[in-house]
């Protein structure tokens, strides 16, 4: 490494050889074997803290305060600055630069904020209320749209939200955007599994206000259900909400063909999906996928008994069973490619 520097961070590491270092997530610093930004966990503490000057947006604006008022300023260069324990030895530090640097990290992250654009398309009963509670925490100016029709009916412009989410269509906000700096978010959930939570959900005392297919599950047997019209819209809603094409005609569709048309929108660089299964992962590999900094606040609960946590006798799952895997077919062989397809991406 011929940069000055960089080279003068490399001196300073190797001279104080801490126990404890936090270093940016490049691979200059993979010769070392120290915790990069994707493995700290907020609020840790650590000897040496090594902030890349282009990467303080990575970060919440308030840990970088909380960062600035708890630990020393050990070194600092026109890319670098080097944070940590007061036994560590100092270097001359330009007190200007620092000032400077410290006053300007809110504007720059409200900049960033500002013009930052995220689209939660979100599939119901696979986490993503957790996922939008964080979401609308950081970002505050966000909308959510209960249905597909609730956002078709918004007639304003949502170019003044950063954050637009909810059981919405693809197809349908893309033509109510003219921005293009969007980044897409979505989970996807085993579809069986996902079919019998929102049984669950709709069989729930505590819930009301449910639309006309929970209603109808909340009412009927499975068996009874399943040979209704509104059976086909509730089991295939991962197609509903992800198609490009009209939603209201998924019934007549080629659901083999838009599987196909989904996983290559799941495969370009500014869509994030995860697995519900796997939301932890999915929330902790976060911003090394996005660029976006998550607050450290979130709850999910994923069971696995199905039979108990559905509110679904084991006799009502046995006579469904065999009608379910046919139904679904489509919907399972479109999941196992997505787990493939999440498996190749983010690994």
């Amino acid at each position: 490494m011929s940069d000055p520097y960089w080279t003068e961070i490399f001196d300073y590491i190797e001279g104080q050889d801490p126990t404890n270092c936090i270093v940016p997530p490049l691979r200059a610093f993979e010769q070392y074997n120290y915790k990069s930004y994707f493995e700290y966990h907020l609020y840790d503490d650590f000897d040496l803290f090594i902030l890349h000057k282009g990467m303080e947006t990575w970060f919440d604006c308030d840990f970088l305060k909380y960062i600035f008022s708890s630990y020393s300023v050990l070194l600092e260069n026109p890319v670098f600055i080097i944070m940590g324990n007061i036994k560590y030895r100092h270097s001359d530090i330009n007190k200007f630069h620092i000032e400077s640097f410290t006053n300007n990290i809110e504007a720059r992250h409200k900049e960033i904020i500002e013009n930052r654009k995220i689209i939660f398309l979100h599939v119901p009963k696979c986490a993503g209320t957790s996922l939008f509670n964080i979401l609308k925490y950081k970002f505050k100016r966000n909308i959510y749209f209960s249905n597909i029709k609730e956002s078709i009916n918004f007639k304003q412009s949502l170019n003044n939200y950063n954050v637009i989410a909810g059981h919405t269509n693809l197809k349908v906000i893309q033509n109510k955007i003219n921005f293009t700096n969007v980044t897409w978010l979505t989970i996807l959930r085993n579809p069986i599994e996902r079919f019998l939570s929102v049984v669950a959900h709709s069989r729930r005392k505590s819930i009301d206000n449910l639309g006309s297919n929970m209603t109808a599950l909340r009412k009927m047997k499975l068996i009874e259900f399943m040979k209704t019209k509104n059976a086909h819209n509730e089991l295939h809603q991962i197609y509903r909400i992800l198609t490009s094409r009209d939603y209201k005609k998924i019934n007549e569709y080629d659901l083999a063909e838009i599987s196909d048309e989904i996983l290559t929108f799941l495969a370009q660089e500014n869509v994030y999906f995860g697995l519900q299964n796997k939301f932890e992962e999915y929330i902790n590999n976060f911003t090394k996928f996005t660029k976006i900094t998550l607050p450290p606040l979130y709850k999910v609960n994923i069971k696995a008994n199905v039979s108990n946590e559905y509110y679904i006798s084991q006799n009502e799952l046995n006579a469904v069973s065999d009608l379910l895997s046919k139904e679904m077919e489509v919907d399972i062989k479109f999941y196992n490619r997505a787990v493939e397809l999440y498996n190749h991406k983010y690994k």
